[in-house]
């Protein structure tokens, strides 16, 4: 399947050190955690095709073990300067813009809600699509996650199915 073939070539990308595997199995937690919340709530809430909810889940985090430095370098060929002075004040979701682009480019991704699926999931947007929103709750609660007030999220999340 495309995501098979997309897997593989995550891994290959963050299969060089310790932080990268690490990272690369939190995008696996993502993509379980949005396949049982998808199960757990229904058809009726996330009728959402699986191939589609394993693409933008392994893919969320792409571009995460760039710096900071090429990130901003990167991103001045894709967007504004007004843009570029945006992203440079929040170096912790800079990722998620780089991500959106460089998927298309190296990975072919071409679908638009995976593509905001990836660009919305560290800072949500309004009118988010059952695809963004799974993968939005999905990275925040999955269960390597461990920080202050994670296990209230999930309690509320699993109450609300």
């Amino acid at each position: 399947s495309q995501y098979y073939r997309i897997r593989k070539k995550v891994y290959e990308k963050f299969s060089h050190n310790a932080e990268d595997l690490k990272r690369f199995n939190h995008m696996e937690e993502v993509v379980k955690m949005a396949l049982y919340l998808k199960d757990m709530y229904g058809e009726d809430k996330f009728d959402i095709d699986y191939e589609k909810i394993k693409i933008a889940g392994i893919l969320h985090d792409y571009t995460k073990n760039m710096s900071f430095e090429e990130a901003v370098e990167y991103l001045k060929t894709k967007i504004n300067e007004g843009e570029l002075e945006l992203a440079k004040k929040a170096p912790s979701v800079i990722h998620s813009l780089t991500a959106y682009y460089l998927v298309q480019e190296e990975l072919g991704i071409e679908d638009e809600e995976i593509l905001k699926a990836i660009l919305h999931h560290t800072t949500g947007s309004p009118n988010m699509s059952p695809l963004e929103e799974l993968i939005f709750v999905a990275d925040a609660i999955e269960l390597t996650r461990d920080y202050d007030g994670v296990y209230e999220i999930r309690r509320k999340v699993y109450q609300d199915s």
